[in-house]
């Protein structure tokens, strides 16, 4: 359970702290898309790495499955984590 939930914590960690540190100079879309690439990198990693301990083929499909929705829901944390920032800030 631990390694699979793991990629999904360290990508909503990694993607919030670059959110909120690129808050200050630039785009909503550009901080978006950024947060939206180190999102699928971490998860992608997860995804290779669980596809290589995992020898069982409907675990790695659920996996996969659980990743993808977990990409939406950490998508949706940061776009409103952002703009409650931009908010905030002005």
């Amino acid at each position: 359970m631990v390694k699979l939930v793991f990629p999904v914590v360290i990508s909503l960690l990694l993607s919030l702290v670059y959110s909120v540190k690129l808050n200050k100079n630039h785009k909503l879309a550009t901080i978006i898309s950024i947060a939206t690439v180190i999102n699928i990198v971490c998860l992608l990693l997860g995804t290779v790495w669980w596809w290589v301990t995992e020898t069982d083929g409907l675990g790695q499909v659920i996996q996969i499955i659980i990743y993808a929705i977990c990409l939406g829901v950490i998508l949706l944390i940061n776009v409103t984590a952002v703009i409650v920032v931009k908010k905030r800030r002005m």
